[in-house]
């Protein structure tokens, strides 16, 4: 009978720990780690004026579509003005909503859109409320809280760090 030989005490040593089997079935297989080198960009995290104000576009662009639509089924009575008011409106919705959705991407461009698009907003508002509309100033306050956290100083730097 023969046996082995010996370990050689400065050659490989024995694999050690449980045998590699194949992942179970329906697993996720893990990518390989990154070696040295490599271009990964830094998580990009949202400052919180940023994603506030975004929540805002998204709510005061559903309303300006509400809006658009009320004046839309309005103008089936009314012609004129009516309709060009309610597709000014439903645009100006739209619009608010994409600018939302950009600014949560930090786009360099989406912070001078969404001032001016909410500036356009508040003057729109503040001339309704002007004439009488009231509840013209939830969309006012909305417009003005908008601006008030794109102006903030976290906003302006998280923007000047894209221009970079």
């Amino acid at each position: 009978m023969t046996y082995p030989p010996p370990a050689d005490p400065d050659g490989p040593a024995p694999p050690s720990g449980p045998p590699p089997y194949p992942p179970p079935y329906g697993s996720m297989p893990q990518a390989p780690m990154q070696q040295y080198g490599g271009y990964q960009p830094p998580p990009r995290e949202l400052p919180r004026p940023v994603h506030t104000a975004s929540i805002l576009l998204f709510v005061a662009g559903g309303f300006a579509l509400l809006g658009g639509l009320a004046l839309l089924a309005l103008s089936t009575r009314v012609r004129g003005a009516v309709v060009a008011d309610g597709v000014l409106v439903l645009v100006l919705g739209a619009f608010e909503i994409y600018v939302g959705i950009q600014l949560r991407r930090l786009r360099p461009w989406a912070r001078a859109a969404a001032l001016a698009v909410a500036s356009t907003a508040a003057l729109l508002q503040l001339l309704a409320v002007l004439g009488g509309n009231v509840p013209s100033l939830l969309g006012l306050g909305l417009d003005a809280a908008i601006i008030y956290y794109l102006m903030r100083p976290e906003t302006v730097v998280a923007f000047r760090r894209r221009f970079r």
